[in-house]
């Protein structure tokens, strides 16, 4: 059955491990991004093109942390983009 957001990532927390077998190339996997926040070992395949970045070994709170710092420095990339047009 269907679950929201919050109680999805409340029922994964619970586990150690998250399994994620994409069959066709994806980029980037929020729910094992998500997991991965949460200190879980992952276990998936090469068609999770995140496998191959260097961030993608950070797990816990230093993965959070590289993420808040993602998203700033991409927003203020976008914020200079529209102001030098």
């Amino acid at each position: 059955l269907p679950c929201s957001p919050n109680d999805f990532l409340n029922n994964i927390s619970r586990n150690d491990k998250f399994v994620f077998f994409p069959l066709t190339p994806e980029t980037l996997s929020r729910a094992v991004v998500e997991a991965r926040m949460m200190g879980m070992k992952v276990i998936t395949n090469r068609r999770l093109g995140a496998v191959g970045e260097s961030w993608f070994s950070l797990k816990g709170e230093p993965l959070v942390d590289y993420m808040v710092d993602k998203r700033t420095e991409i927003l203020n990339k976008v914020e200079k983009f529209v102001n030098d047009e």
